[in-house]
C-alpha cells in the first residue's frame, strides 16, 4: 500500500509541475514518454534503496529520499544528453525532484503519527524534528530563491529556460547535502550553523572553479558571490530564530564549585569559632575540601569574628559601600572576577575595607581556559574564523579609548577574558599577595592577602606598545619602550615569579604564564626591542652595553657588578647575544667581561660584541627568550 502511494506521489509531483509550466494537466508526447522512463528509473531505485521501510528512523529514510531521487536525476541527465529528451526543461525535472521528495517525506511522517497509538517522548521528539526537517527545507529552498531574484530579477515566463537558476540549484543542493545542513540536530547553535557555513564555501568553490576551468566569460560571478552572501546572512538570521524555538539550548551556566565529599566541620582543628567554620562551611564557594582546608590553615590562629565576615554575590563595588573602612577579616565574592563592572575600581573598594592582612577570596576564568571553551563550542574550521573577530572585540577594543564605551555596551562588563597574570597582577597592585590558589574544573579559586599599600604607579601598562621602568646611568630610573610580550599588569608579579619559580639557565623565569602567544612570536623575530631604538637615539641608552635590568633583576646581581653596571648606560644590544651565556652565574661572567674589556678599550670593545652579536642573532637563532 505505501508503495501505491508513495508511486502515486511522484506521478502527482510530475502532472502538478507539469501543469505550473505549461498551464494543463494533459501531457503532450515528449513529456508523457518522460513520465514513463522518469517513472521506471524512480521506482526501480526505490526497491533498490528499500525506501520507507518501517524499521528504520526519519533521518535515515531522508536519506534513502535524496539518494533515489538524486540517483534518477543522474540517469535522466543520462539518458537525456544520449536521446530526444535533451530537450526537456532543466529545471521542470529539478522540481520534480524537489516536490516529490518533500511529498514523500510528508506522507512518512503522517504514516509515523497514524501508526503511533501511545506516543513516548521519544516518539514526539522525532515527531518534531521531522517537521523541522521539512519547514527548514523549504524555508531555506524559499529564502534561497528570494535572494537570487534580487540579485537577478526572474521573468515567470522564462524561468524554465533559465540555466544559471537550474544550475546554482543542483550546486546549492549538492553542497547541502554534502555538508548534512538538513540532517545535522545538535544543541549547540555553532554546530548548528557550521553546515551552512560549509555549504556557502563549497557552493563558492564548485562555481569559481566550473567558471575557471571551463573558461565561462558570460558568467557574472560577482553578483553571484553577492547573492550567495545575501543568502547566507538571510539564512543566519532564519536559523537562529527558527533554531530557538525548536531546540532545546544548555545555556544554564553552572556557577558552582565541583562539589566533593560533604565537610565535616569537625576536621578541621583550630581556634576559630563554631559559629565562623559553621558560616563559612555554608558558602558555595567554599564548598571544596582543597579550599575550604587552605583557608583554615590560613587562619586557624586568627580568631576572627562572624560580624567581620562579609560574604557576597555581588559585581557593584557600590555594595561595600556600607561598610566602615578597614571594619572586613574576610571578604568572599562568589562572582567571577571576568564579571565585576570595573575591576580596579572593585579591588580598590576591597582594598579599602578590608584591615591589614585581611583576606579576599574570589574566583576567575582565566583566558586559556576562556578560549578553549569557545574552541569547544564550535567545529575547528569556524573558530579559525570567529577567534580574530573575537580577539578584536573582546582583547582589543577594551584597550582603545574610542571603543571603550562600545565595548562596554555590548557585553555590559560581563564576560571579560582575562589573564592569570593579569588578574594576579591587578591583585599585586592593589597590594594584595596571593597566598594560594587551585584550578577547579575550568575556573582559578584563589585567596589573597592585604599585605601592602596600593602601587604608586599611576597607569599601569595596557596598550600594545609599553614604557617599562629600568636601572640606568648613576641608579636613575630611566623608561624603557617595548612592544607588549606579556599580559597587563604582569610587571606586578615578577617579584613572585623569581620567588617561587625560580631562574631557568638562561637567567630567565621557569613557567612564565605571563607571555602571550604572539609575544613568544615577538621575542623570536626580536620585534619586541625595536622601540628601543627611540631610548638609543634619545640618549638613555647606548647600541652595545649591559641590558637594562628593572629593580627585582637587578637586586639579585652581585653588589659589586651592581655598581659597575650603573656608571655606564645600559645597551639596546647586550653581551648576552654575543657570549650567549647558558645559566644565570655565566650571564654574570659575561657582563664582568665586557665591563672590564670596555674599560680598557671602549670602541674596539663595542664593535668585535655588536659583530659576535650580528652572526649569532642572523645565523645561530640568539634571542631574548
Amino acid at each position: 500500500m505505501k508503495y501505491i502511494i508513495k508511486n502515486l506521489i511522484f506521478i502527482f509531483s510530475f502532472i502538478f509541475i507539469y501543469h505550473f509550466k505549461n498551464d494543463s494537466f494533459i501531457l503532450d508526447e515528449l513529456y508523457t514518454k518522460l513520465l514513463i522512463l522518469y517513472f521506471s528509473i524512480h521506482l526501480t531505485f526505490s526497491i533498490y534503496f528499500k525506501a520507507f521501510s518501517s524499521k528504520v528512523t526519519f533521518y535515515q529514510n531522508i536519506k534513502s529520499v535524496v539518494l533515489i531521487n538524486s540517483c534518477s536525476i543522474v540517469f535522466i541527465s543520462l539518458i537525456s544528453s544520449l536521446t530526444f529528451f535533451g530537450s526537456v526543461s532543466r529545471i521542470f525535472i529539478l522540481l520534480v525532484f524537489i516536490l516529490n521528495g518533500v511529498s514523500q517525506l510528508g506522507f512518512f511522517y503522517f504514516f509515523q503519527i497514524l501508526n503511533t497509538s501511545k506516543t513516548s517522548i521519544k516518539n514526539k521528539n522525532e515527531q518534531k524534528l521531522s517537521i523541522f526537517f521539512v519547514v527548514n527545507f523549504f524555508a531555506s529552498l524559499l529564502i534561497y530563491l528570494i535572494c537570487y531574484d534580487y540579485v537577478f530579477p526572474v521573468d515567470i515566463n522564462i524561468i524554465w529556460d533559465n540555466q544559471t537558476l537550474f544550475y546554482l540549484l543542483l550546486i546549492w543542493l549538492l553542497s547541502c547535502l554534502i555538508t548534512r545542513k538538513f540532517s545535522v540536530i545538535n544543541k549547540n547553535i555553532y554546530y548548528q550553523v557550521a553546515p551552512l557555513f560549509k555549504s556557502y564555501f563549497l557552493m563558492i568553490s564548485i562555481i569559481s572553479l566550473v567558471v575557471f576551468f571551463l573558461r565561462i566569460e558570460k558568467f557574472d560571478i560577482f553578483n553571484v558571490i553577492v547573492f550567495l552572501s545575501m543568502y547566507l546572512i538571510a539564512q543566519l538570521i532564519f536559523d537562529f530564530i527558527f533554531y530557538k524555538k525548536y531546540l532545546v539550548l544548555n545555556s544554564s551556566f553552572q556557577s558552582e564549585v565541583e562539589n566533593q565529599k560533604d565537610l565535616i566541620i569537625d576536621t578541621f582543628s583550630s581556634n576559630l569559632k563554631d559559629d565562623v567554620l559553621h558560616f563559612l562551611n555554608d558558602i558555595p564557594l567554599l564548598k571544596n575540601n582543597q579550599i575550604m582546608s587552605s583557608l583554615i590553615e590560613i587562619i586557624r590562629d586568627r580568631g576572627y569574628q562572624l560580624k567581620n565576615i562579609l560574604y557576597l554575590d555581588t559585581r557593584s563595588s557600590k555594595n561595600l559601600f556600607h561598610r566602615k573602612d578597614k571594619s572586613i577579616s574576610i571578604f568572599i565574592n562568589t562572582t567571577s572576577v571576568n564579571n565585576y563592572i570595573v575591576i580596579n575600581t572593585m579591588l580598590d573598594t576591597i582594598r579599602l575595607k578590608l584591615e591589614n592582612g585581611g583576606l579576599f577570596i574570589g574566583r576567575f576564568k582565566p583566558l586559556d581556559q576562556q578560549y578553549n571553551e569557545l574552541k569547544s563550542k564550535m567545529p575547528e574550521f569556524m573558530f579559525i574564523f570567529v577567534m580574530p573577530i573575537h580577539f578584536l572585540v573582546f582583547r582589543v577594543f577594551p584597550k582603545i579609548p574610542l571603543f571603550k564605551s562600545f565595548y562596554f555596551l555590548l557585553t555590559r562588563g560581563k564576560r571579560k577574558y582575562i589573564s592569570k597574570a593579569e588578574v594576579f597582577g591587578r591583585l599585586k597592585y592593589h597590594g594584595f599577595s596571593i597566598s594560594n590558589y587551585y584550578l577547579i574544573g575550568n575556573e582559578i579559586y584563589f585567596t589573597a592577602e592585604l599585605k601592602k599599600t596600593k602601587s604608586s604607579e599611576k597607569n599601569p601598562s595596557y596598550g600594545p606598545l609599553i614604557k617599562l621602568k629600568r636601572v640606568g646611568l648613576d641608579n636613575k630610573i630611566i623608561e624603557i619602550y617595548k612592544f607588549r610580550t606579556m599580559h597587563p599588569y604582569s610587571e606586578f608579579v615578577q617579584e613572585d615569579l623569581i620567588s617561587n619559580n625560580k631562574l631557568k639557565e638562561t637567567g630567565k623565569i621557569n613557567n612564565d604564564y605571563r607571555l602571550t602567544s604572539w609575544g613568544i612570536i615577538f621575542r623570536k623575530l626580536w620585534l619586541d626591542e625595536l622601540p628601543q631604538i627611540y631610548n638609543w637615539l634619545k640618549g638613555d641608552i647606548n647600541l652595545i652595553g649591559v641590558r637594562a635590568l628593572s629593580l627585582n633583576y637587578f637586586s639579585l646581581y652581585p653588589k659589586k657588578l651592581q655598581i659597575k653596571r650603573t656608571k655606564i648606560k645600559p645597551g639596546l644590544i647586550p653581551p648576552f647575544y654575543a657570549d650567549l651565556p647558558k645559566n644565570f652565574e655565566e650571564i654574570i661572567r659575561s657582563e664582568e667581561k665586557y665591563l672590564r674589556q670596555r674599560a680598557q678599550n671602549k670602541l674596539l670593545t663595542d664593535l668585535k660584541y655588536l659583530s659576535k652579536a650580528i652572526i649569532n642573532i642572523l645565523f645561530r637563532g640568539a634571542r631574548s627568550g
